[in-house]
């Protein structure tokens, strides 16, 4: 099966609202080795597209209509916007929490675009990849390039990275899903209209943990703050994190509820690893690289 990997929001200011109600946004994002997994089998006698879903998460996608799920919307858009004549079935399995702030569904849907484009030959671009990706969410761009990027507009803005070295972490969450849409809307509450300034300037070689940690350390993600006024767990991950030895980092990715620990060696990342799955065995506890 092929990884469609968590995406993970280093930081991520709010930096305006559109006129459309849209927000714009300022963030350094990542990629785990870590995510769900899909399959793709080609199916040359019908133009039917066919979706199984399987993994620890995959009870909270069976019982939604097939045409909801956004491997299904993706695999259709491909196949009517180039007059595909053949089918496909897909199989997901599911290993990333719903509503966690990683990216699952955009993922998904970028590597679903990548997979198909291979499969019918379509010999679409990776640059028109990214802009058809657009129709399937802001996110989605971003995750056809699968690499470190700076994101600006509402996501849909993606500057690569030229150099990033890859970083020990664990994810975790509380299995609490996090609906963007009401965390936004507590942000304003929270903040009366005022929004956070552009991180600049923006780096294009982020070549050791220390100067990850100090970019860090400059920046924010306006999203914690309402979150954990919707979700409080979210601070006690966070505790938790913060907690284990050698901790260099920790913060909430996206809107939540998964956040993320930042460690100089793997022994510490195992380390910690056991220590929270042994305190808080109902919790989400990965351990991964991140680049």
């Amino acid at each position: 099966m092929i990884l469609s990997p968590a995406k993970i929001n280093l930081y991520l200011q709010v930096v305006g609202k559109r006129d459309d109600g849209y927000h714009l946004l300022d963030s350094l994002c990542v990629f785990a080795n870590k995510g769900d997994e899909l399959s793709f089998t080609d199916n040359q006698e019908t133009n039917e597209i066919t979706l199984q879903i399987i993994g620890t998460y995959a009870h909270e996608l069976k019982s939604l209509p097939i045409e909801s799920n956004i491997i299904y919307k993706t695999a259709k858009m491909l196949q009517d916007h180039y007059a595909v004549g053949r089918g496909v079935h897909i199989i997901l399995k599911k290993e990333l929490p719903i509503a966690s702030g990683v990216g699952g569904g955009s993922s998904n849907s970028a590597t679903t675009m990548w997979e198909l484009n291979k499969l019918w030959d379509l010999k679409i671009s990776k640059k028109n990849l990214a802009t058809l990706g657009q129709q399937m969410g802001a996110d989605v761009s971003m995750c056809i390039y699968k690499q470190a990027c700076y994101i600006a507009g509402v996501g849909e803005k993606v500057t690569l990275l030229e150099e990033f070295t890859p970083i020990q972490a664990l994810m975790i969450n509380p299995n609490q899903p996090c609906h963007t849409p009401q965390i936004f809307q507590h942000l304003h509450s929270q903040n009366h209209g005022k929004f956070s300034q552009l991180f600049e300037p923006k780096p294009t070689h982020i070549t050791d943990i220390t100067m990850l940690i100090d970019i860090l350390k400059s920046t924010t993600n306006n999203l914690q703050p309402p979150a954990i006024s919707q979700h409080p767990i979210i601070k006690e991950v966070l505790q938790s994190i913060a907690n284990t030895n050698n901790c260099l980092f920790t913060r909430m990715s996206g809107s939540g509820a998964t956040c993320f620990g930042i460690y100089k060696t793997q022994a510490d990342t195992m380390q910690a690893l056991s220590h929270i799955k042994e305190s808080h065995p109902d919790w989400w506890v990965v351990d991964c690289m991140l680049a």
